[in-house]
């Protein structure tokens, strides 16, 4: 009974190992490798394009809009070129209407950054203005580094691949989920 136990083991460990390699090979792992390399190569665009600004463009006085439809709690919603920047109120008592400025992103070109200048103060120390800059809201530039460690997940799922359940599930997400979300992604950046 207990050889027959063991003999039952070792075979069910050489199936695991079966389908192990199974998974590992063929086209659909090719599928996950190409998809891998893809998210590699969007996560270091990503990175680039979320710390290095690119071309900045002054604002004109009617090309901004402020908008309160969004009734952020202490934040002022301003709307350049179809982008959403929320301003703190503190930052815009006192502001230069005519300071906007739009920094746009180094590889995508998207609008980034809207920078502006506030005006001294009568209690400020220095006594010159300062200049005030918000990220853009609801964008990849405020989810860094979120976005950067879902997009290395399939990285991680190549280098520590092992016969567990775990390794099942993380490569199925990456197919099912990641990638079709970093196609998507790319869609929306280009577009």
């Amino acid at each position: 009974m207990k050889e027959r136990a063991e003999q039952l083991k070792i075979e069910a460990k050489e199936k695991e190992l079966e389908y192990f390699n199974q998974l590992t090979s063929g086209t659909w792992w090719q599928v996950f490798k190409g998809g891998m390399f893809f998210c590699v190569l969007l996560m270091i665009l990503t990175t680039v394009d979320t710390l290095v600004d690119g071309k900045t463009r002054k604002v004109g006085e009617h090309e901004y809009e402020f908008n309160r439809e969004l009734y952020a709690i202490d934040y002022q919603s301003i709307w350049v070129e179809n982008a959403l920047f929320g301003v703190h109120f503190q930052d815009l008592f006192g502001f230069d209407e005519t300071s906007f400025e739009l920094v746009y992103s180094s590889v995508f070109q998207q609008p980034k950054k809207l920078t502006f200048t506030q005006k001294a103060a009568a209690s400020s120390e220095s006594g010159l203005p300062t200049r005030r800059s918000a990220i853009r809201a609801l964008n990849i530039y405020t989810w860094f580094p979120y976005l950067q460690i879902a997009l290395l997940i399939p990285v991680l799922v190549y280098f520590f691949k092992r016969p567990t359940a775990i390794f099942t599930f993380s490569r199925m997400l990456c197919l099912v989920l990641l990638y079709p979300c970093a196609v998507l992604l790319l869609g929306f950046l280009v577009l």
